[in-house]
């Protein structure tokens, strides 16, 4: 923004988990730990291309799928997918993930939270 302000957000990390689940071998894969926007820049700017939240995505995204086709280069055995963690009564951030490519899987879940998967298609870079 043109304040210089702290709007919100993310990171990305790896994991380990079986895929495919729940019995498949264990495999790296990518994962978005943290991500966050301040109450006061949700549904901001007006232009929903522009939104904060899809500016952060959009960069996840992409770093997930620039880091993806380096591991492929260097073989890697990275799994082409991305997982995020979502509260089960966010509504709103299950939208936007949705939005994104990410789909809910029925398991396994932590808490209250929702596991959610993108496959990464390093063909594209947006």
């Amino acid at each position: 923004n043109d304040r210089d302000i702290l709007v919100g957000f993310g990171s990305l990390g790896f994991t380990r988990r079986k895929w495919p689940p729940p019995d498949g071998p264990h495999g790296n894969l990518q994962i978005i730990p943290m991500l966050g926007l301040d109450r006061h820049f949700q549904g901001k700017p007006a232009n929903r291309d522009w939104r904060y939240s899809h500016q952060i995505m959009s960069h996840l995204r992409y770093q997930a799928i620039k880091t993806q086709t380096e591991h492929v280069s260097f073989g890697r055995s990275t799994l082409p997918l991305l997982s995020l963690y979502v509260h089960q009564n966010n509504a709103a951030a299950i939208r936007l993930y949705q939005q994104f490519g990410f789909t809910p899987e029925p398991e396994p879940r932590r808490n209250d939270h929702i596991l959610m998967l993108q496959k990464l298609d390093i063909g594209a870079s947006t």
